[in-house]
């Protein structure tokens, strides 16, 4: 646990991969009442706002953050 948010502290985008996991969860879970999302889902949401960092790595915190969460990710 420790080591953990010691490593999200070193990540410089993890402050993007936070804000692009609470849009999903709050632009596209809620409101469907789904707990599972596709892979290419997070990747273009991912895509699409990221700024400054490769999207591909984004996208994978994401789905890793969001299935620590409970949410079923399609891959």
């Amino acid at each position: 646990m420790a080591l953990e948010k010691e490593c999200k502290m070193r990540v410089p985008a993890y402050s993007s991969v936070q804000r692009i996991k609470q849009v999903i969860i709050e632009e596209y879970l809620e409101p469907r009442g789904v707990a599972e999302i596709s892979w290419r889902d997070i990747v273009s949401e991912s895509r699409a706002r990221c700024k400054g960092f490769y999207s591909w790595d984004i996208a994978v915190l994401v789905a890793r953050d969001l299935s620590l969460e409970g949410v079923k990710v399609w891959r």
